[in-house]
């Protein structure tokens, strides 16, 4: 995801907060200071409508996406081990090509003729193969889970397998 993109989606998570918390509060100035019907209906209509925005910005969200990938960590040995005596392959991409010269020609507003060459990519061919190993051996044996790394003030904390 680009930076740009990255600062909208944050400008308007804080924007919808804040529309949110907004609503909240003109609810409450609406019902405490006893206003008409119309007046309480918008500010009901307003908090409905920006909770509904929150909920949805929520539900795309990339933490929610992130931690609904998660997997349990007493699984890892099992999943670990499926990873030791799974196939191993490696995936070949080919993409042949080559440039030509195109030609227009066009006239500007005086009349004259204007030639303008362009460089233009012609794909040829391409194909994609998967190729599995015949026979592999994983010498990295047993491992430890090690679930403190990285806790301290500044840094992000992480699983870390150690291997022998």
């Amino acid at each position: 995801m680009a930076s740009g993109d990255s600062k909208k989606k944050a400008l308007l998570y804080w924007v919808n907060t804040f529309v949110v918390w907004g609503s909240f509060i003109f609810i409450g100035v609406a019902y405490g200071a006893d206003l008409d019907k119309k007046k309480k209906n918008a500010a009901l209509g307003l908090l409905v409508a920006s909770l509904t925005c929150y909920y949805v910005s929520e539900f795309l969200s990339s933490t929610r996406k992130y931690l609904s990938n998660r997997s349990n960590t007493g699984n890892i040995y099992e999943y670990m081990e499926k990873m030791f005596y799974t196939p191993m392959f490696k995936v070949m991409t080919i993409k042949c090509y080559h440039y030509e010269f195109k030609k227009t020609v066009n006239q500007d507003s005086s009349g004259k003729p204007q030639v303008k060459e362009e460089k233009v990519r012609v794909d040829t061919h391409s194909a994609t193969e998967r190729y599995y190993y015949i026979s592999w051996r994983d010498i990295s044996g047993k491992f430890d889970l090690d679930m403190s790394g990285g806790m301290g003030k500044q840094e992000r904390p992480f699983v870390q397998l150690h291997l022998p």
